[in-house]
């Protein structure tokens, strides 16, 4: 009942979870999760005690992954990792995953970046969101942005209607930025100015994000 995952598809799960100073406390043995994967899970190395230990994440209000269950001072990574497949499998069996990873800081209301409201006008789409959203083979990013959506659309309905509209390239460099940076190892913020403020242990930076594009007015209209 508790099956193995790769490290690229528990990161995806993941990207907006991390701490930055996590990899300066532990390392990342191996990860897993239930048969949906509606429960994942990550075996740790503490690098301070050389003991292992476990991480048990589940979906908040919004669909993000957090964690709700630690496990620490095991004295072999293959206990370690026998507890975690065991707790995951114990979970499953009750059924009820709604609340486990509730953290109480979810904001009201979840945006998607790909659902588009019954009161657009479909004529109002940029053609590539329609790309994206309409063509089998961009399957994979929409798997992409449907993990990433909790976490970058949470400002607020005008960055979905802008991404879906007129401003889709603009606001594809910022998700991209902000994932970029959460990658890196950053903790990220999203205040307005600037498009973002990012910190580690050591230091901290502001990034204003900016792309050029064709003139929509003026005399470069019609070059």
């Amino acid at each position: 009942m508790a099956k193995s995952i790769n490290r690229a598809r528990f990161h995806l799960y993941t990207t907006g979870t991390r701490s930055s100073i996590m990899p300066l406390v532990c390392d990342e043995m191996s990860y897993w999760a239930d048969l949906d994967e509606t429960i994942i899970g990550t075996v740790i190395h503490d690098l301070a005690d050389s003991a292992y230990g476990w991480i048990m994440l589940a979906r908040d209000r919004i669909g993000r992954f957090r964690a709700f269950k630690v496990a620490t001072d095991i004295p072999t990574e293959r206990r370690a990792m026998a507890q975690l497949r065991l707790a995951i499998a114990e979970t499953t069996l009750t059924g009820d995953f709604h609340e486990l990873g509730v953290q109480g800081d979810e904001p009201p209301t979840a945006f998607d970046l790909l659902e588009v409201s019954e009161e657009t006008d479909r004529r109002l789409l940029h053609p590539y969101f329609r790309e994206l959203i309409e063509r089998p083979a961009r399957a994979p990013a929409r798997a992409v942005l449907k993990e990433l959506s909790p976490w970058v659309a949470s400002s607020g309905s005008d960055f979905v209607r802008a991404f879906q509209q007129d401003q889709f390239d603009q606001r594809l460099w910022e998700i991209y930025l902000w994932a970029a940076f959460r990658e890196l190892g950053l903790d990220v913020k999203r205040p307005d100015p600037p498009d973002f403020v990012c910190r580690a242990p050591g230091g901290s930076f502001t990034v204003e994000a900016t792309t050029t594009a064709p003139s929509q007015e003026g005399p470069l209209a019609d070059h």
